[in-house]
């Protein structure tokens, strides 16, 4: 059976008018945002288009504009390009980072996620430094390579689990934490944990490091974990003695 996104596939290279027809089929705004129309796009799309889809940036195209969804598809199609070797779109993908609309933020995770899935060891060798970027680079980074689908060995696991901890601990020197970048890299963290500890037993040790540490945002990245449903059912006694 022909999958949604080859159907779009199909229609998109005989398409003319192709921003319209993807502004027609988006569901942007709405609550089901047309994830496998993005996915075809970033599989046919060359790249001027990617390029002009780009430009859809927030002064013309902000949150919940029809139009956000034609940068969203551009950003998510960086990830093809740099698969298919114009690895200088890492340095776009990492200020649409930073963009102020969370959905171009998501595309990235996903765009890197792509890339990860091709070649994971590639991925974390042009990412490193997003681990000393700003907040948002941080949250990226982390969403993408605390992927469950990404650990596919134990480089990958020690890589992330590397990274997550010293992102971790970097937030007891971080100025202002109130900001929105930093609830978001927190609530990042109150996440990316639970996937580690639950893929990689070997994360725990990290993990219990971090109660040694004497600051309320750690200790509520801790706390919230130990909330999460999937790592309880996982190791409900570990979870259990940790969280007293």
């Amino acid at each position: 059976m022909t999958s949604k996104k080859e159907k779009y596939i199909k229609a998109l290279k005989s398409e003319r008018n192709l921003a319209t027809f993807i502004l027609n089929e988006s569901n942007f705004p709405g609550p089901e945002l047309n994830i496998e129309l993005a996915y075809a796009i970033s599989e046919v799309a060359d790249e001027k288009i990617v390029l002009a889809l780009l430009k859809f940036e927030e002064v013309i195209a902000p949150s919940d504009d029809p139009n956000e969804f034609l940068c969203f598809c551009g950003v998510l199609a960086l990830g093809k390009q740099i698969i298919n070797g114009k690895e200088i779109y890492f340095d776009s993908l990492r200020k649409f980072a930073s963009d102020p609309r969370w959905l171009i933020r998501d595309a990235v995770v996903k765009a890197l996620q792509q890339i990860g899935q091709n070649n994971m060891t590639y991925l974390l060798e042009k990412t490193s430094s997003w681990a000393d970027g700003n907040l948002y680079e941080r949250c990226a980074l982390l969403d993408a390579i605390c992927d469950p689908s990404l650990f596919v060995d134990t480089f990958s696991f020690a890589s992330a689990l590397t990274t997550i901890y010293r992102i971790s601990v970097s937030l007891s020197a971080v100025e202002h934490p109130a900001n929105e970048m930093f609830l978001a890299l927190r609530r990042t963290l109150s996440l990316c944990w639970s996937e580690l500890l639950i893929a990689y037993p070997g994360a725990r040790e990290s993990f219990e490091k971090l109660t040694n540490i004497d600051n309320e945002d750690i200790r509520w990245i801790i706390s919230e974990n130990l909330k999460n449903k999937n790592l309880i059912d996982f190791n409900p006694t570990w979870a259990a003695g940790l969280s007293h």
